[in-house]
């Protein structure tokens, strides 16, 4: 028996496919018939010619119309489906037998090297790159049951507090301070820290500045502020310079 050509195949599998759905299509809406009817013969003459595109068009539209009318109860759901498998198995053997049956050609053969004097070098494939291990930072260890972070930013949080207090207790005991006079009180602190920290404690609103600015700036604790009164009685508050 002499061996089929695939047009051959192909066409006769869209033409059991188109007259399933001629069957199907028999008792429908003239306007739903006529559509099945159109996409069906399509499919069939596409199949026997291997034309994928015009195939690809009418399997998609026969594929939506079939569901469609399945889902409105017009044909039974087992007939859809099949006619649709078969249509799925006819696309996916048409993608597959386009390709070429020749074995693969291997272009390498085809191409000569350049002599050695014009600067010709191998080309080389170039290896697969081993995929990179992508590692997450490792999270802070934790001491005492708290993060280092945390731990970090307590401890700070105490030394400022240690400052501040005792920026408090110059300008308390002096009555007003200017920033030189806190800076000489405190050499182990730098100045851009016991700017920061003045900054806060009138922030905080425990310390006011007095003064226009620059070396006739006083800093002294606010009028409202509760101040522990020494034993001795109250100490009056020096007068700021003008």
């Amino acid at each position: 028996m002499p061996e089929l050509s695939k047009e051959q195949v192909f066409g006769k599998k869209g033409f059991e496919i188109a007259y399933a759905v001629f069957r199907v299509a028999a008792n429908q809406d003239p306007a739903i018939r006529s559509v099945l009817y159109s996409h069906a013969i399509g499919v069939m003459e596409s199949a026997s010619a291997l034309d994928r595109d015009s195939f690809n068009k009418h399997l998609a539209g026969l594929e939506n119309i079939l569901r469609i009318i399945a889902e409105s109860g017009l044909i039974r759901q087992n007939h859809s489906q099949l006619i649709i498998a078969e249509l799925q198995n006819l696309n996916s053997a048409m993608n597959s037998a386009i390709l070429p049956d020749n074995p693969a050609i291997e272009l390498g053969n085809i191409f000569t090297p350049l002599p050695k004097q014009f600067g010709n070098s191998a080309i080389r494939q170039k290896e697969p790159r081993e995929a990179k291990i992508s590692v997450l930072p490792k999270e802070p260890k934790q001491e005492n049951g708290e993060p280092k972070e945390v731990k970090e930013s307590k401890k700070n949080s105490a030394e400022s507090n240690v400052r501040r207090e005792a920026i408090l207790s110059k300008i308390r005991q002096a009555g007003s301070c200017r920033l030189r006079d806190i800076q000489e009180a405190l050499p182990d602190i730098s100045d851009r820290t016991l700017r920061y920290d003045i900054q806060e404690l009138m922030v905080s609103g425990e310390v006011e500045r007095i003064g226009g600015g620059g070396p006739a700036t006083y800093y002294r604790v606010r009028r409202d502020t509760v101040i522990s009164v020494p034993e001795n009685g109250p100490k009056a508050l020096s007068s700021p310079l003008p």
